[in-house]
């Protein structure tokens, strides 16, 4: 069950980053000399090995605020998914801002 649960968050996040990826790419960089360009490129986006999109340059191996010790997966901030998790993570102490949005990041996002 725990894996099809995994499989299913992978196919949401990499559903909902399809409509920003050309952007997402548009924000990395390959060769030190190139210059960057992109909305996203404050963010040091780069893709894991399940081909999601992960914010945090310097979060590759560290990653103080996620439960799974990986950097945050990119949400974009206007899809449903993010109004889903967000009241997902509200449910969780109904208390307010703060403790949502620290949920939300503990979630992975």
């Amino acid at each position: 069950m725990a894996c099809e649960i995994k499989a299913a968050k992978r196919f949401l996040l990499k559903f909902v980053q399809q409509d920003v990826s050309q952007e997402l790419e548009n924000s990395t960089s390959n060769e030190a000399s190139q210059k960057v360009h992109g909305r996203f490129k404050r963010l040091s986006p780069f893709k894991d090995d399940n081909g999601i999109w992960r914010v945090g340059l310097c979060l590759r191996e560290y990653a103080p605020f996620t439960a799974d010790g990986k950097p945050p997966a990119f949400v974009p901030n206007d899809s449903r998914l993010v109004l889903l998790l967000m009241e997902q993570a509200h449910a969780r102490k109904h208390s307010g801002v703060v403790d949502t949005t620290t949920q939300f990041r503990l979630n992975g996002y």
